[in-house]
């Protein structure tokens, strides 16, 4: 994998972009880091909650309803916004971003970055 590129390239997008506060590139089913802006603590936190939040989508959601495999999903808890973008089957970008009245633009920059991530992987 290209690691290095795709630590620079995010790193480059969170230093760039305001509205961004980290972004972390990971493998869900073995719960690996490939490239994270995160404190260490932060990141552990996020991959848990992402693992949660699959195993019931997985175990309950699908179930009911068989949409079939997620490709995006931006969510608004409290005061934040988070998303998190499918990459591969395994990999996946996961964003926080500022508070915003009109957040689609986040969710489109975070698409076009995920396919960016897509052609190193």
């Amino acid at each position: 994998m290209q690691q290095e590129k795709i630590a620079k390239l995010i790193n480059e997008v969170v230093t760039k972009d305001p509205d961004i506060n980290g972004l972390m590139v990971y493998n869900l089913p073995k719960q690996k880091v490939i490239a994270t802006t995160f404190s260490s603590g932060d990141t552990k936190k996020f991959m848990k909650v992402e693992k949660l939040y699959m195993d019931v989508e997985t175990n309950k959601a699908t179930k009911i309803d068989p949409a079939g495999d997620r490709n995006w999903l931006m969510v608004s808890l409290n005061r934040k916004i988070v998303y998190s973008i499918r990459i591969t089957d395994e990999v996946h970008l996961y964003g926080d971003l500022q508070p915003s009245e009109a957040p689609t633009a986040a969710i489109e920059d975070g698409l076009e970055l995920a396919l960016m991530i897509g052609r190193m992987l």
